[in-house]
């Protein structure tokens, strides 16, 4: 049945040649907008390196020179900074909280703004993001080692250095960075001075849209207190113990005054939860719109191909007839529709695949792990594409056969 087929495949070549070109332009389409899908979701589903479960942004205010209740500092910086610190210590002594920390702004997930810098190690220097950040970060966000280190572990770590660093930091240079633990030589902020590395952890991504491939994927925590003192946009994030976060912001609000120290006292209380919400629900809004455009082409594609394969379907009517007279079965004739159909796509997949090839190796198409050819990547997509063709070819083929078999051969071969 082969050699008949592909005889009949050669004898209708004009027509063939059309569908196979056809079937190719579709393909690459396909792929382009499957590839285009499978990366976002790539990224989306990446692990955030964090866990935002149970934890709180609170958020301080300071009484400003002039106002009433106002104090007059002799060094302000170290006293405002203290007061902080007393503020943490009494949210730490708190029976519902498990753990909190004084971070940088940029240090909060969810939150807007990155600071960056350059993380240097002997003679090599890369691009990183920086977070500054008391030991307890680690026990927030629980946040793991890389050598499998429990986030307590970690905040020990930390307490005995002031720089941590996300485990690809130097990947760049085909250096493993955790093999570097406890050596010195690190620089970070340019100020010339030699740190110890503490020790490493996964990447920590700022939301679920962040490319984890991008220029500042990696990140270093460094000790707050060895780097800075208390800006008016830094707050405390909390993680309130399971089951116990029943009403804690409202609770949180209630008790501020008494939480108050000196020119420093809490200003707003809000949900790392609720910010995240917030944040993703307009990239939500574009990705569905993206997703809504790239359905739209698809359903495109899906119904112009079966309609493609429906109309040469009911177009061989007599011919499906004069199989039936010679005694072929209904199974015997769909199989030699379905059959014929593969052979077509078979013909016209390695040459989309070519061209997908091609396309993926001049970086026309998303970047994903640093690339835009990454082999298990492609051939996934490729075969997505193809088993979504060959799908609507079945579907296009077997539906207006079984109504073309069930009418008596006489009356389909009475045009004839």
């Amino acid at each position: 049945m082969i050699k008949k087929l592909f005889t009949q495949i050669y004898n209708e070549r004009l027509s063939n040649i059309a569908l196979i070109l056809e079937l190719l332009v579709v393909s690459v389409v396909l792929w382009f907008v499957i590839d285009a899908l499978y990366v976002k979701y790539s990224v989306y589903t990446k692990p955030m390196g964090i866990d935002i479960e149970h934890t709180y942004m609170v958020k301080l205010g300071y009484i400003e020179p002039g106002v009433p209740g106002y104090h007059k500092y002799k060094d302000e910086g170290k006293e405002r900074t203290g007061e902080v610190m007393e503020i943490l210590d009494r949210i730490q002594h708190r029976h519902e909280v498990e753990a909190a920390t004084l971070v940088a702004g940029n240090g909060v997930p969810y939150g807007l703004g990155e600071q960056t810098t350059v993380l240097t190690y002997d003679t090599i220097s890369v691009p990183v993001i920086s977070r500054l950040a008391d030991p307890d970060y680690f026990r927030v966000f629980r946040i793991h080692g890389s050598r499998g280190e429990t986030p307590e572990e970690m905040t020990e770590k930390m307490k005995n250095a002031v720089l941590m660093a996300s485990e690809g930091a130097l990947d760049k240079y085909s250096i493993d960075i955790t093999s570097l633990i406890g050596k010195d030589g690190f620089g970070i902020f340019s100020n010339g001075q030699s740190l110890t590395l503490g020790g490493t952890y996964p990447m920590i991504r700022k939301n679920e849209y962040q490319d984890p491939n991008n220029k500042y994927s990696n990140s270093v925590i460094v000790h707050y207190s060895w780097s800075a003192v208390w800006g008016s946009g830094d707050p405390i994030v909390v993680r309130v113990k399971e089951k116990m976060d029943k009403n804690f912001i409202e609770n949180l609000r209630a008790d501020a005054e008494n939480l108050r120290v000196g020119n420093i006292y809490i200003s707003d209380v809000r949900s790392i939860a609720d910010m995240r919400h917030k944040v993703l629900q307009k990239q939500n809004q574009e990705t569905m719109m993206y997703l809504f455009g790239a359905g739209f082409l698809l359903l495109n594609i899906f119904l112009g191909l079966l309609g493609t394969f429906w109309f040469r379907t009911q177009q061989r009517r007599q011919e499906i007839a004069l199989h039936k007279v010679n005694g072929a079965s209904c199974a015997d004739i769909l199989g030699r529709l379905i059959c014929e159909g593969l052979y077509l796509v078979a013909i016209a997949t390695p040459l989309a695949m070519l061209i997908d090839f091609n396309i993926a190796h001049s970086e026309l198409n998303a970047v994903y792990n640093g690339t835009t050819l990454e082999p298990l990547r492609f051939i996934i997509c490729v075969a997505i594409s193809a088993a979504s063709i060959i799908l609507m070819m079945i579907v296009g083929i077997y539906i207006p056969a079984r109504k073309a078999m069930k009418i008596e051969p006489a009356v389909a071969l009475h045009g004839e």
